[in-house]
């Protein structure tokens, strides 16, 4: 590279001394009488840029600007090194094989590998929930775009959790996994251990023995729920057989209170007529020498009088007894209503009850068997609403078919098809529609179960089976 012969100084027409740049070598810049070295200076791939700083400020502050370039150099420097430091985890697909199970079990939702799987263009139409997690456990032994999707989702989900966790010591970071592990919150610390380098095979064989401990504790405590359950149950059955009676005894009271009240009705009115006919006879007989001609008249009206006030008499004694009677019975109907409202109270307990106890979450082992769609045909129409709370309170879909078949089948094969399990009671529902239910079943190949009753201990029973069964099936 050839030297360039550049003036060191002019002098422009002010007087003032213009300083101009003069490169001599690759790598040095002579200015004036001082000679600059730019690769000593940090400054080479920054020439251009500092030989205009130069001239524009007339050369009174460049020690100033090289030191600017210099930091800032420095500055993106240390900012590399800073993301270099934090992007150290592992990937999704990288993590240790023993806690690829756990983390798409334990920190994220049906819900979300569902949505993921949707993202990344799979076909989830007719996957099983079961069928989901394979997928997702397969997608993670490599690099791909669901485990890629999987990594950036667990990454944003677990934002909070990672900067805290992550880069503390090795030892903190297991006693705070031990300490959220009796809590109960371990999911977003899980993540952070299976994406951390430091933690060697032993420390993530121990926190998967965590995990799998945590599932044995959560089906024990399970199955104490069951057990509670089925004595809810038998509780349940009871008080609908009270509360049976109390209906029966109500709709009795009614009825006669009805009866009493048209009686008393037709009393008063009885009661009004003869009060005025005796009022006229008394006027009669106030004035006996205009309307009658002698006492024999009189004598015979005075007998009718008689007659009819011992008729007045009676009638009122007909009607206090009455009103008394009416009295009783207003007051059993009262006691009956409150005894009515304290049995529906305690019913929608033991229903709402029930409910909790049959509710599962991600660590019950028939966890994968709550996303089914129930369909009810017949049973009791005006408790449809306890039906759908019933169901959808324990995370089932909830359909219902009244039974009639005056419509036709089609809307009742509709929905046939798109349930996973048909409940038929046979206590409440016509022959046509059982036999239509039965037939459709073995059509379009769904688990019908033909129930005995009707009432929410025989329909909650039966949820239970279906679930027992389930569950044995995804056992085997």
């Amino acid at each position: 590279m050839k030297s360039t012969n550049m003036k060191t100084a002019d002098v422009n027409v002010s007087g003032e001394i213009d300083f101009k740049p003069e490169f001599t070598r690759p790598g040095s810049v002579k200015i004036g009488s001082v000679k600059i070295g730019l690769v000593k200076t940090g400054l080479c791939e920054f020439v251009p840029d500092f030989e205009n700083m130069l001239v524009k400020n007339r050369m009174l502050n460049w020690k100033q600007c090289a030191r600017k370039k210099s930091d800032l150099k420095v500055e993106q420097n240390e900012s590399v090194e800073d993301e270099k430091k934090t992007d150290t985890r592992l990937r999704a697909w990288s993590i240790d094989p023993n806690l690829k199970c756990p983390v798409v079990g334990t920190c994220m939702s049906m819900k979300e590998q569902r949505k993921l799987l949707k993202k990344t263009g799979r076909t989830i139409k007719n996957l099983s929930d079961c069928q989901v997690h394979h997928a997702f456990v397969n997608a993670m032994l490599s690099k791909n775009d669901l485990s890629v999707c999987v990594d950036q989702h667990l990454d944003k989900k677990f934002k909070k959790e990672m900067p805290e966790f992550f880069n503390i010591d090795k030892a903190l970071f297991l006693k705070t996994w031990a300490k959220a592990y009796k809590e109960g919150e371990i999911e977003g610390l899980l993540w952070v251990a299976a994406v951390r380098p430091d933690l060697t095979c032993e420390d993530n064989l121990s926190i998967f023995e965590d995990v799998h401990m945590l599932m044995h504790i959560n089906a024990e405590q399970n199955r104490k729920q069951r057990r509670q359950f089925c004595f809810q149950q038998k509780e349940n059955e009871k008080l609908a057989q009270k509360a049976a009676k109390t209906r029966g005894a109500i709709k009795a009271l009614k009825k006669e209170n009805a009866g009493a009240l048209n009686k008393c009705t037709l009393l008063e009115k009885e009661k009004k007529n003869l009060e005025d006919e005796l009022l006229k006879l008394r006027r009669i007989m106030e004035e006996p020498g205009k309307e009658f001609g002698g006492d024999a008249k009189n004598s015979k009206l005075k007998d009718d009088l008689q007659g009819l006030a011992k008729e007045i008499t009676d009638c009122r004694q007909r009607i206090k007894a009455l009103e008394e009677q009416n009295n009783r019975l207003n007051s059993k109907l009262a006691r009956q209503r409150e005894i009515n409202t304290g049995l529906r109270e305690e019913t929608e307990k033991v229903v709402s009850q029930i409910s909790l106890l049959n509710r599962c979450d991600e660590n019950c082992p028939s966890f994968d068997l709550c996303r089914k769609r129930i369909l009810i045909v017949g049973g009791i129409t005006k408790i449809e609403s306890l039906y759908r709370k019933l169901i959808e309170e324990n995370g089932g879909i909830f359909e219902y078919h009244d039974g009639y078949m005056s419509g036709g089948v089609k809307m009742l094969e509709n929905r046939l098809k798109r349930s996973d399990v048909v409940f038929c009671p046979v206590d409440c529902n016509s022959h046509v529609a059982c036999l239509t239910v039965k037939k459709l079943g073995k059509k379009h190949k769904k688990d019908v179960r033909m129930l005995a009753g009707s009432g929410l201990s025989a329909i909650s029973h039966a949820l239970s089976e279906c679930g027992k069964d389930a569950a044995c099936s995804i056992r085997n």
